[in-house]
């Protein structure tokens, strides 16, 4: 339903998969795997960024580590965030 400042719409969440009472999410998997589903568990490989850099500053991974790798260091882009006080908004809109 279109309004003056947006849309209102209803939307029916797709169904979701739940752990039952006392079942942690790697408990589950360890289960599917025993049962052979281990192509329902997924196996994520991912840097841990944090300790590559902590790494490097301290020297153990050099440039050429990285290069090896397919990785680079790069400073992070300066930003700026807009908070708005969504009450001090509402109340300049009313004034008109």
């Amino acid at each position: 339903m279109p309004l003056l400042y947006g849309r209102v719409g209803w939307r029916t969440p797709p169904a979701s998969v739940k752990q039952q009472r006392g079942i942690s999410g790697e408990e589950a998997a360890r289960r599917l795997r025993r049962l052979g589903h281990a192509n329902l568990v997924r196996e994520q490989i991912s840097v841990h960024k944090p300790a590559l850099h902590e790494a490097v500053i301290a020297g153990q991974v050099t440039s050429v580590d990285l290069k090896a790798a397919g990785l680079r260091i790069v400073q992070g882009r300066d930003h700026f965030e807009i908070n708005l006080d969504h009450d001090q908004v509402r109340k300049l809109l009313m004034r008109g």
